[in-house]
């Protein structure tokens, strides 16, 4: 975006778990600034059908990494007798760091 010089890390786990995370994060070459973060567990339960997390990032102040925007999709649920499809976004403005 905007002419920038970014990296592009694609990131797998070396052992497969619910609790280790794969996918690829958008970095500023500049300033080694995570912006953007697409993330889904390496392995999933087997009542989970679908995980997936992304999120946008900006410093504020030039020092404080924060969420500017996270998005959510899952899909979950046990056998055909209860089903969740979820999708949630959170859009943050206006950030500012008290002291």
């Amino acid at each position: 975006p905007s002419g920038r010089l970014l990296y592009l890390l694609d990131v797998k786990a070396a052992v497969k778990d619910i609790m280790n995370w794969e996918g690829t994060y958008t970095i500023d070459a500049s300033s080694f600034t995570p912006i953007h973060a697409r993330l889904k567990p390496s392995d999933f339960p087997t009542f989970v059908k679908e995980l997936e997390v992304e999120a946008d990032f900006e410093v504020v102040e030039d020092v404080y990494f924060v969420p500017k925007r996270t998005w959510l999709r899952a899909n979950a649920g046990f056998l055909f007798i209860k089903r969740v499809h979820i999708i949630s976004e959170e859009v943050y403005r206006d950030l500012k760091i008290v002291r």
